[in-house]
């Protein structure tokens, strides 16, 4: 979704004549935040995927420490939303961030996704092997914050399942590049 979000504000603000350099004009603070939590969700995900040593990967304190690599990917990411804070479109990016934060370490480091969704897009197999390969489960009854787990149906064109969090950071990321997009060059050189 949030590809999708971003796709169609990039397309919108040019029709409601925008330009993709104003965007390249951003000023952001702490811009290398974000890459630290991009190359640590990667190195995670790479971690708990791992076919090369899976005997290690199943290790319960390798499970803790990529769950703790995890946590602080998300946190980087509220630090630099944090330091951005002026750009009020970010703070929807950030709460975001929270509503998925709270869902997903309320329920043992993974996103919860309802099964009948899953199984409705064929997605099914692949959450059941993230159950022990990632950081997805699927939801039960024992499942905390079920509400801000992956449980809509993504409105747009591709079959998946997001969060409300998903909502908040999609919807927040649009109207910021929209926004930027649309302003006044002198405006963003005061910036």
């Amino acid at each position: 979704m949030m590809y999708e979000l971003f796709l169609y504000s990039l397309l919108l603000g040019l029709v409601f004549g925008g330009s993709l350099k104003k965007l390249w004009n951003i000023e952001l603070q702490g811009f290398p935040l974000i890459m630290i939590s991009v190359i640590s969700l990667a190195l995670t995900n790479w971690m708990r995927r791992s076919t090369l040593l899976p005997e290690m990967i199943s290790l319960p304190m390798i499970k803790m420490i990529t769950a703790a690599i995890y946590f602080l990917a998300f946190f980087i990411l509220l630090i630099f939303v944090w330091i951005n804070r002026k750009e009020k479109t970010l703070l929807l990016v950030g709460f975001g961030i929270m509503l998925n934060m709270i869902v997903i370490f309320s329920n043992g480091g993974k996103m919860p996704v309802e099964p009948t969704l899953a199984q409705t897009f064929g997605l099914l197999d692949k959450v059941t092997y993230l159950e022990s390969h990632g950081f997805y489960t699927l939801t039960n009854s024992a499942t905390r914050f079920y509400y801000l787990a992956d449980v809509i149906k993504n409105p747009f064109l591709t079959s998946y399942i997001v969060s409300l969090g998903d909502f908040f950071i999609s919807g927040g990321l649009f109207i910021f590049v929209f926004q930027k997009m649309r302003q006044p060059q002198t405006e963003s050189a005061h910036k």
